[in-house]
């Protein structure tokens, strides 16, 4: 039987919408608590607008990345799982890994995938992300204590804290590329280059539109960069 005949089922569909629908549920609650809990501690309007739409325009280059990546699973596992996996954990490195991982145990490729390496990939991806969501339930309310242990109750620590926290994650990820050279390492540096210059520029102009572009922008020249060079 083919697989992808089990991937693209009603019973598959009808697993997944639900929990797509749960996400939604959660993301809108989560915003308008987020909105109520603004206007308590004395947040106008104005400012809790403008951090959504700063929020909106910074999402939409790393969801260029999760649509790509949500149209390489496609072709893998189907419409259902594809948009289940990336609507919930959002992660791309860790979905497509886990699908290979999958797919070689079985014995299969990517090429061609067989109805055992298909639901071996799958059975991967999602017990290798319960890990995280046992974390969150554990320890996410012990946040605020480390934060102030760390920073030692002082609030401009803490940023400098968290932006380098922000640098070490994702510098771990591009140094990868520093080693060996591909064109991932050209959209590194092509985004990185895009980014410098534009908060050079901004640093002087202080133009708010382009500050919330600017991960945007950075992605796209790395993107750019990748496919042309």
């Amino acid at each position: 039987m083919d697989y992808m005949k089990i991937a693209e089922s009603f019973e598959i569909w009808m697993c997944v919408i639900p929990a797509i629908v749960l996400v939604i549920i959660q993301a809108f609650l989560f915003a308008v608590k987020a909105y109520k809990a603004g206007l308590e501690i004395g947040m106008t309007k104005g400012q809790l607008n403008a951090a959504i739409r700063a929020s909106a325009v910074s999402s939409v280059g790393p969801a260029v990345a999760v649509v790509s990546t949500l149209l390489a699973l496609l072709v893998l596992v189907g419409g259902p799982i594809a948009w289940y996996r990336l609507a919930y954990i959002g992660n791309v490195l860790f979905e497509t890994l886990s699908l290979n991982f999958g797919i070689i145990a079985a014995g299969a490729t990517p090429q061609a995938i067989t109805t055992q390496a298909f639901v071996t990939g799958v059975w991967i991806m999602v017990l290798g992300s319960i890990p995280w969501i046992i974390f969150s339930v554990l320890f996410t309310d012990k946040m605020d204590y480390m934060q102030e242990k760390l920073s030692g109750g002082d609030p401009h620590i803490m940023k400098i804290i968290a932006a380098s926290a922000m640098v070490g994650g994702l510098g771990s990820l591009s140094s990868t590329y520093v080693v060996q050279f591909s064109k991932n390492t050209t959209a590194t540096l092509a985004g990185a280059a895009v980014m410098a210059v534009i908060c050079a520029y901004n640093s002087k102009a202080k133009l708010g539109w382009l500050r919330e572009w600017s991960l945007a922008f950075a992605l796209l020249g790395g993107v750019l960069a990748a496919v042309l060079l």
